[in-house]
């Protein structure tokens, strides 16, 4: 009696911390409680009775991303979608690696607003103001997350490929 209680109280104790307790079957005793111990425990399990599944978040460009012309003063909007980012802020950029140009930033607004709408400008709004001339740009957006200064995090996309910058005719 003393030998099966302690069974089961060990049995009780490992499915508490992420193990699983099954009867055995077969010839054995099928008093006898064992436990089926979770070989990866710190490690998120998905419920094997649904079909849902763990969402890691994210946020992707939806436009530009590639072969687009817009011209300098006219609106044009950038799309994105995200997933798992509700109200968060997200810092908009225009990037020009191939001609020194670095990053322009262009402003926020928050994830759940899906898009930002600009008149593309001749200079960054920044304080160095950097003439924005033709060529080839993608945006880049960035989602930063609260967290260890230390080791600080972000969810970022890119424009897949370039689109063009033009200078209207006057």
């Amino acid at each position: 009696m003393k030998k099966t209680f302690l069974l089961a109280l060990f049995a009780a104790s490992l499915a508490l911390v992420g193990c699983t307790q099954q009867t055995s079957t077969g010839n054995q005793n099928t008093n006898q409680p064992t436990a089926n111990i979770n070989q990866n425990a710190n490690q998120p399990v998905a419920n094997q009775n649904s079909n849902q599944s763990i969402i890691k978040p994210s946020i992707t460009i939806l436009s530009p991303n590639g072969g687009e012309i817009w011209a300098i003063g006219t609106m044009q909007t950038i799309k994105w979608k995200s997933t798992d980012l509700e109200n968060k802020p997200v810092n908009i950029f225009l990037d020009n690696d191939e001609k020194n140009f670095g990053q322009c930033y262009l402003g926020s607004v928050t994830t759940d607003q899906s898009q930002f709408k600009l008149i593309i400008p001749s200079k960054c709004p920044e304080i160095d103001a950097k003439d924005i001339i033709a060529g080839k740009y993608k945006i880049h957006i960035l989602v930063p997350i609260p967290s260890d200064p230390e080791n600080p995090q972000s969810y970022n996309d890119y424009s897949d490929n370039s689109f063009n910058i033009t200078i209207p005719n006057l």
